[in-house]
Parts: structure tokens; sequence; C-alpha cells
């Protein structure tokens, strides 16, 4: 049980800090504390689910897990997500009492990258079995102080936050809008482990100094580029660094670690362990102990991939294959081919409100690369692409905007106007 599990930290690790946000440190035993005040504030609370969406992360904490004390799963909500309680459909538990390992404890939602944000429910048991995997293949113990930003909406956030407790080591929470002191809490703090995604971790790479306590950090959420890795090695060459690639139905799937981030770019690693993988039309298919197995064994996010070798090759979502004259083109396929060109900082290929599918691309400000334009990136595509899979347009943008959680914001993408569109067509 998770939660119990961190309660009874409190037992073991009375004195020991548990959660660092902003100035305050909160023991073990303090927050054993608060949850069982929160555990009176709801007690009375007839809904079935407890929703969190307050601006005090360590609150929130302390109230899902009196939730879960008192037979509630909960669901974090972003700020810009409402979510009415009654439209709420939630399976049923059990009990009504304290949540088993078999009952639902959380309802975490997806990022709507392709689609509206949508409830997926979660049991104990299913993440209790992926901590221990976690730790092991992450590099993780009850002696590491991790860093995990703020946004526990964001269910990669949550779960790290929740493994680190569950093991009895210390969460210290992050603010994104106070990245310009990320290096002084670092060094203050002594942290050891971060989980980020790929653009909070480039953030991290330019803010953090050479820093000694540091032994692990795992990037998660859309795909780490060679570089960005390439750079954090040369700042921090003892740290392990591990990019793992799964998704909120589905749980961890593969990861890669250290310099097979970099040499082999195209790959989302090996198998975490105790997953299984089919390829079916491209289609990835799971067999895994991390989710509900609802009497289907091999489920699907309509990932789409292909093995080599045992390192597993993603072209990216089926909402991101564009059809181009009866021929399939795969975002994530052209983007990493587009990075390789000296002085692109981020790309992406989206498909434009009048069906024109579109390669967006922001420079690396440090480099200044006199001969980057959208003209010499076009020609550098076509040197390496067939005719077929040329994006129709290539646009370089000030910013590519992001969600929350600091993925990609594919829908505000494409939903962008297109301004001079025909200035550079490529056919």
């Amino acid at each position: 049980m998770i939660f119990k599990e961190i309660l009874n930290n409190s037992f073991l690790f009375t004195d020991k800090t548990a959660i660092v946000y902003q100035r305050s440190h909160i023991s073990y035993g303090e927050l054993f504390n608060r949850v069982n005040i929160a555990v009176e504030h709801l007690k009375n609370d007839s809904t079935p689910v407890f929703l969190l969406n307050s601006n005090d992360p360590v609150q929130n904490i302390c109230d899902f897990l009196a939730a879960n004390k008192l037979g509630k799963p909960g669901i974090f909500s972003p700020k810009d997500y409402k979510i009415e309680i009654e439209n709420i459909y939630i399976p049923e538990n059990n009990t009504s009492e304290e949540l088993k390992d078999d009952d639902l404890f959380l309802g975490v939602l997806t990022s709507g990258t392709i689609t509206d944000p949508k409830i997926i429910w979660k049991t104990n048991r299913i993440w209790e079995r992926a901590f221990s995997a976690q730790s092991e293949v992450f590099g993780i113990d009850f002696n590491d102080k991790l860093f995990v930003l703020n946004a526990l909406s964001y269910s990669a956030n949550l779960n790290a936050a929740l493994h680190i407790l569950y093991i009895g080591g210390t969460l210290v929470l992050g603010d994104l809008e106070k990245a310009n002191k990320w290096d002084e809490l670092f060094k203050n703090e002594k942290i050891s482990s971060a989980f980020l995604v790929p653009s909070h971790l480039r953030l991290l790479t330019k803010k953090l100094q050479y820093n000694s306590f540091v032994k692990s950090l795992v990037c998660a959420g859309e795909k780490l580029d060679s570089e960005t890795a390439r750079d954090f090695f040369q700042k921090f060459p003892s740290v392990l660094l591990t990019e793992y690639y799964g998704a909120s139905e589905l749980g961890h799937i593969t990861y890669h670690q250290n310099k097979d981030i970099i040499e082999k770019p195209g790959s989302v690693g090996k198998l975490f362990p105790g997953v299984k993988i089919e390829i079916r039309d491209n289609q990835i298919y799971v067999n895994s102990p991390y989710f509900e197995q609802n009497n289907q064994k091999w489920q699907s996010v309509s990932d789409l991939g292909y093995w080599d070798g045992d390192q597993l090759i993603l072209l990216g979502r089926h909402g991101r294959m564009f059809n181009k004259r009866g021929l399939n083109i795969f975002a994530q396929e052209i983007e990493q081919i587009a990075k390789g060109f000296f002085g692109i900082k981020e790309c992406v290929l989206i498909q434009n409100e009048n069906n024109r599918i579109c390669l967006i691309f922001t420079r690396d400000r440090i480099s200044e690369p006199v001969d980057l334009n959208e003209k010499s990136l076009i020609a550098y595509l076509q040197s390496k692409l067939g005719a077929h899979k040329m994006p129709h347009l290539v646009r370089e943008v000030e910013f590519i905007p992001r969600t929350l959680s600091g993925k990609i914001d594919i829908k505000k993408l494409s939903k962008r106007p297109v301004e001079e569109e025909i200035k550079l067509w490529i056919e």
C-alpha cells in the first residue's frame, strides 16, 4: 500500500525530512500529523473522489494521502483544467473505508497532446509494483534527495514524488518560475537525483554549475535529443542519465542510459523489467505488470515503432503520422533528422489547419550559426529525405509552446495561423 508505506515511514524516520518546498522542511513525523489533520477535515465529505488543485503542493500530497486513508481516490488537476466531480465516472472500489491494494487510489489526467485529457484510474498495486524496478533502473534509494517540479497533475511528476516518499527518501519540490535559483537550491539541499522532461533538463543544464552531489537524473515526457544529452554529459560526466519511454495508460515501457542516448538517438532503449512488447503493423502493443489488465493482456496507445536488435525505435503516435500522396510520414523520424542540422534547438512536425505538413523549429541562440535559416534547413532535409517525406513548409519561430507539464503543445501549434504560407512551399 503506497499511502500506508509512506505513513509507516513516519515511524521509521520520524525526524528525517520528507518534503522540502520553498523554505519549509517537513519531517516524516510532521507529514504524518498533517495527514491526520487532513483526515479530520475530509471525513465528513460524502463525495466518492477528492479533487486536488490548490496552490500548495505539500498540502495536496497530505490531502491525497488523507483521502486514500478514508477510501477515496484523488485526482490532481492543473489550475487551468476544470473538472466537475459530479460528471466523473468512478468505478466502484471494494471498500468504502481505507483503500486496499486493488482499489483505485488515483485518477490521472492524460496530457491531451492529441485528444482532450481523460481520466485514467490507477490502483495501489500497479504503481507499487513499478517502484522497486524504478529504484533499480534509476539508481535511486532512501538516501536520495529527489528534485521534482511541483506540477503534480503531470502523472510522471507525481509518480516520481510518491516513489521517493515510498522508499523513505526526501522529496524536493521545485518551481519552474524560480529556475534562476535552482543552482542555489541544489547546493543548499545537496540534491542527489532529479526527474525532469527534456525542456526542463536543458534549463537545468544551463542553470546548474558543477555539483558533486547529483548522481542520478531521470528524463521522460518526450524524446530526449542527443544534443541535450551531450551538453549534460559534458558538464556532469559522472551522473547516471536515464531516459524512459512510457504512457499514463501503460506505465514504464523502455529505457536507455548514458552513452546509448547519444549514440542511438532514434532509440528509446530496451525493455523495462517485466515488460513485453509486440509490433503489429508498426503499432506498439504492451504486456506489462504496470497497467490494469481489463481482460486485455496486450494494450496500445497507438504509438508506432519497430525493433532494432534489443532497442525500440519510436516513430511517434498514430495521430502524428501524416499522409502525403498516399504515403505515410512519421513525425519523429523527420524531427530526429532535422535535429542533426547544426544550430537547431527544437523542432516539431505538425499538420496545420490547412492540412499542410509543417516543420517548425527554433535555433540555438548561443551558437548563432550564420548559415541556419529556413532555406538552408530545407536544403539539408532534401539531402537526407526522399521527396515524398519532405514537409510542405519549414518555419522558424521564436519559441515552441508547451503544456504545464513541459511537453510540446501540439494542439496549439496545429491551430496557429501560418503567415505567408506560400513563401516557402517546398513543392
